[in-house]
């Protein structure tokens, strides 16, 4: 009898550890089922995030562990008015031929290894122009200096030999990485590449740096020679003139992470900012939100929840197996019949 008894004990032992293991089981199933459900997507225009800073992120002041998509930032002021000024930036390197009255740096530079061949395409004129010479490719490397408070709307006009009508150029706009390397550097790296060749195709083709490469804008080949002719090219700048506030935060001095935002610079460092964003969130019910919190707890290292929900299976087990071997005992002791 005595062995049977130690054969129950151990048996209860494993229906403890069953329990304990099927109980896991049963959290983690119950955890996905809190975690998932239908989505909703929200807009939020100009809430306000205080104290933005360089350091620790800010979080949307209305979000809590959702997903967010970022559209502008602007500093907070009692009043603020923003508006926009276009020139035009004839010149990397000089403020003549037609430019703009708002102000810009003059220290850009051009760069090629066939600076003559390519010298009709930055000369003013868009009659003239600059190719590469017979089965070669010339490149031209322009840098602009940026302008105080550009913003990333600026435009790229270029001509070239595929353009046939008025008004003799088309605008090119800049991915992202080209304005995020062009304001951490402070100069627009651009370049075109003019391509000869009179066995096959010539082309003119327009690129921007993009901090790890060019990136291509734009890019006709045909037979034609016409196809390799730079004929011209110059900035339009959009300058942000806001005032009565320091306005829109531009392009690169800001960046966020999820739901978290943070100032890149110092000038708006320490200051509330207005931010427009959508978010992405779960929907589900108040009982299932209570819910949740028990299990997300469990999952998440809340270790006395656990273990006074362990013991207390344990507790409940051992209690049976214990009644159940008293009784065996008592019937060990007595007399049989």
């Amino acid at each position: 009898m005595e062995t049977d008894n130690t054969q129950k004990f151990v048996i209860g032992v494993i229906m403890v550890g069953l329990i304990i293991v099927i109980g896991i089981f049963i959290l983690a199933a119950m955890q996905t089922s809190f975690t998932t459900g239908t989505t909703s997507s929200t807009s939020v225009n100009n809430e306000t995030i205080a104290s933005v800073t360089t350091g620790t992120p800010n979080a949307a002041a209305s979000l809590f562990g959702v997903s967010c998509s970022w559209s502008d930032c602007i500093t907070e002021a009692d009043t603020w008015t923003i508006k926009y000024t276009w020139c035009m930036q004839e010149f990397t390197n000089d403020t003549d031929a037609g430019d703009g009255s708002c102000e810009y740096f003059t220290n850009g530079t051009y760069i090629s290894d066939a600076l003559n061949e390519m010298s009709g395409g930055i000369d003013g004129s868009i009659v003239t122009y600059g190719n590469a010479v017979e089965n070669t490719t010339a490149d031209l490397y322009i840098n602009y200096t940026l302008p105080t408070n550009v913003t990333n709307n600026s435009l790229w006009a270029v001509s070239d030999g595929n353009i046939t009508g008025v008004p003799w150029y088309v605008n090119l706009t800049f991915p992202h990485d080209c304005w995020a390397d062009a304001y951490v550097n402070q100069v627009l790296s651009l370049r075109v590449a003019s391509t000869w060749d009179a066995a096959t195709e010539n082309s003119t083709a327009w690129y921007c740096w993009g901090i790890t490469d060019w990136l291509l804008l734009r890019n006709i080949s045909t037979p034609a020679d016409d196809s390799a002719k730079v004929f011209e090219e110059w900035m339009n700048w959009n300058i942000n003139s806001s005032t009565n506030g320091k306005g829109v935060i531009l392009g690169m001095n800001w960046s966020t992470s999820g739901c978290y935002v943070n100032s890149l610079t110092t000038l708006y460092n320490n200051t509330n900012w207005k931010c427009t964003y959508s978010y992405t969130t779960g929907v589900q019910s108040s009982a299932a939100n209570a819910s949740g919190t028990l299990i997300t707890a469990l999952s998440t290292g809340s270790a006395w929840i656990t273990i006074i929900i362990v013991v207390g299976f344990a507790v409940i087990v051992l209690a049976f197996l214990s009644e159940g071997l008293g009784k065996m005992s008592s019937g060990r002791e007595g007399p049989t019949y």
